[in-house]
């Protein structure tokens, strides 16, 4: 999923660009709404930002359809991210993460969101494998706090520098 702004606006649509396919890009669903979207691990379902109801929500859907969008933050909600299982939705309300059951064996389930913890940390994050985050630390003006140095080939490396025998 990608976003694509509407021509005039600084709000945005999400659009589906088919992997591996000549297709040109398509809209999800064309709204007069801001939206972000996040595909769960197994692809069946999206985990969509829009601030259809004045302010920013998640919300999730089956993808492609048909099938009910079920809101899943409280008072709010920005940059969704699914667990590596798709068991749990993560979303942000200002310096709080949150996480919420999400189990669609049967019906959609969607449990009531659970404050993780709060802090001041950029908006944009990510989920290890683990279920750890990925989040990088800013101070009340939102400047980052030190640096990130990233180490390509590092895997290459270590097996350079330890080989298995």
């Amino acid at each position: 999923a990608l976003r694509r702004l509407k021509p005039g606006s600084a709000r945005a649509d999400v659009w589906l660009l088919p992997a591996g396919e000549s297709a040109p890009p398509k809209p999800l669903a064309e709204t007069p709404f801001d939206q972000t979207a996040k595909f769960s691990p197994d692809g069946r379902w999206i985990a969509l930002q829009s601030d259809e109801s004045g302010k920013g929500e998640i919300y999730v859907t089956p993808y492609p359809g048909p099938g009910p969008k079920t809101k899943v933050s409280i008072d709010g909600g920005t940059n969704a991210e699914w667990s590596r299982d798709g068991s749990e939705i993560f979303h942000r309300q200002g310096w709080k993460l949150f996480a919420a059951a999400f189990d669609a064996s049967r019906m959609v389930t969607v449990g009531r969101p659970q404050l993780l913890f709060e802090g001041p940390y950029q908006p944009e994050y990510d989920v290890a494998r683990d279920g750890r985050f990925l989040m990088v630390r800013v101070d009340e003006t939102h400047r980052t706090l030190g640096s990130i140095n990233a180490v390509e080939g590092w895997f290459e490396e270590l097996h350079r520098r330890v080989p298995l025998k």
